[in-house]
Order: structure tokens, then sequence, then C-alpha cells
């Protein structure tokens, strides 16, 4: 059986597999290059993927409140 290391970031465990594709999300999402990123600490990326998540829900909100009813 193959050991697999695993972080703990923003109360949760999860796989350095995981962490890169966190970090090209942000990279896509504020359209950089995901090496800003992926040379962050762990602590970083998981509190950029936090307060992301947060803007796109707000962003997200404030688009649905403009569209006419029905829509």
């Amino acid at each position: 059986m193959e050991a697999v290391p695993f972080f703990y970031a923003a109360g949760r465990v999860i796989s350095p597999e995981e962490m890169v594709l966190g970090c090209y999300e942000l990279a896509k999402f504020y359209q950089i290059d995901p090496r800003i990123f992926l040379e962050q600490p762990i602590s970083d990326i998981a509190r950029h993927k936090l307060w992301t998540e947060k803007l796109t829900q707000r962003i997200r909100a404030a688009q649905e409140a403009e569209m006419p009813d029905g829509q």
C-alpha cells in the first residue's frame, strides 16, 4: 500500500492533488498565473479559496437579483 500525504487546511483534510487543483481554480477565476498561488503557504491558499467562494456567492446573488422574474 502506498502512503499518500494529506494536508489539513480550513478545517478539513485535503490531498496534494486537490490543493494543486484549487490553486489552478483560483488562478482561472482571477486570470493570473497559477504559480502565484502554488508558491504560497497552504493556509494562505485555503484563505483565498474561502474568500473567493464568498465573493462568487455574492456575485451570483447580485446577478440573480438583476434578472427579471421567470428567468
